[in-house]
């Protein structure tokens, strides 16, 4: 029962998951100069350029917007949008905005424009420029930046500035500090690396194989499952320069697995030749700490998602037992012997991941944790399907 609902969330999830698009928090600025709160579409820059897909809170259904119909958009604490005349037929545009001021830098698409009085474009074409009796060969860009920024002339390294994001939001921030003037750079970064931490819970199920301390044959072999409810923390590690579509995993999770029932089973009588029936009462209790390490990759897109992973499997087993009592009989107890539980291991799982507009992370996973067994009578293998969140 457990695999197939297991396996049935996982089909739906992952058919959701492709249907999904990237949905981030933002805003809209409209022609009426109101602010609009609500999550616009993260696409490529070269498609942001023309028009937006945007979604109002609470609502599901996309309303579509060209550069025409609104004055700007952004996404919170991120990239900020402005509706610009870019070329000399008067066609309209997204430009991203990289810096605002007295000075504002724009780009749309590998192309780069400041807007003081007018909106000039740059551009790395070589131009002459007389310097005293000399002529000096520079890019035009150098000399737009001279000539827009000449209150500060002196105290600009212009000849060093390359024709980049950082380069040129470094020049104009110099710029603003010299004048002593208010300015605003906007987040375009993307870092390295980035950590979530999480918490999850979830439900196990353990099968196991293993022989009785006491034991002078095979009968008292116990092959039986249990099962528990558990949970953990957990931390991944992924690089938002790749898309988040890997990511590095690893949880410490607690489950207690618990087993009592009754059964009726064969015992020998007198000798091996004649058997007797009688009732035994299993007993399992089997505390662990789970530490599973690996990888996980995102298939499409990393904010909705199907998932697949896999990694190495550390164990701790908590003063576990495992006893069977047999009634009807003289008194025994047969313990198992517990010293050589296997407590390495490794996993696979696969499961559907989402990320809210705030950046938080829901998941799903179903996984198989298969033990290294160090003898041919202790085998374990665990099945569990967890749910976890980032905080």
């Amino acid at each position: 029962m457990l695999f197939k609902l297991s396996g049935l969330l996982i089909l739906i999830c992952s058919t959701i998951a492709y249907s999904q698009k990237d949905f981030r928090g933002g805003y809209i600025v409209n022609n009426q100069k109101d602010t609009i709160k609500g999550a616009v579409r993260f696409r490529p820059l070269s498609k942001l350029n023309n028009q937006i897909e945007f979604r109002f809170c609470n609502k599901n259904q996309s309303v579509f917007y060209s550069p025409d119909s609104i004055l700007a958009f952004g996404f919170d604490h991120g990239k900020a949008y402005e509706t610009r005349v870019g070329d000399l037929k008067g066609t309209s545009s997204f430009f991203q905005k990289l810096i605002s001021g007295d000075v504002t830098l724009y780009k749309e698409d590998r192309k780069y424009f400041i807007k003081t009085d007018s909106l000039y474009q740059l551009n790395k074409e070589n131009s002459q420029k007389p310097v005293g009796q000399r002529v000096v060969t520079i890019p035009q860009y150098i000399q737009i930046l001279q000539n827009e920024l000449i209150d500060c002339k002196t105290s600009l390294n212009f000849m060093q500035t390359g024709f980049n994001d950082n380069d040129l939001v470094r020049l104009l921030s110099d710029y603003h500090q010299c004048m002593a003037a208010e300015y605003k750079v906007f987040d375009n970064s993307v870092p390295d690396s980035k950590l979530d931490v999480y918490i999850v819970g979830g439900y196990s199920l353990v099968n196991f194989e293993i022989l009785g301390e006491r034991q002078f044959n095979n009968s008292n072999l116990l092959n039986t499952s249990a099962s528990g409810l558990g949970f953990g923390l957990g931390v991944s590690i992924f690089s938002p320069r790749n898309g988040g579509k890997w990511e590095f995993l690893s949880e410490l999770n607690f489950a207690k697995n618990k087993l009592a029932k009754r059964e009726i089973v064969e015992f020998p009588a007198f000798s091996l030749e004649f058997f007797r029936y009688g009732e035994r009462e299993i007993n399992v209790t089997l505390p662990t700490l789970t530490i599973p390490i690996g990888l996980k990759h995102h298939l499409n897109n990393p904010r909705s998602s199907f998932d697949i992973g896999g990694g190495l499997l550390f164990k701790v087993y908590v003063n576990p037992e495992i006893y069977t009592i047999e009634n009807n009989t003289p008194a025994t107890k047969y313990e198992y012997n517990l010293k050589n539980l296997p407590n390495t291991g490794l996993w696979v799982g696969a499961g559907y991941s989402t990320m809210s507009y705030k950046g938080n992370r829901t998941f799903i996973d179903l996984r198989l944790n298969r033990d290294f067994t160090k003898s041919n009578t202790q085998k374990m293998i665990s099945y569990s399907l967890l749910i976890g969140t980032t905080f």
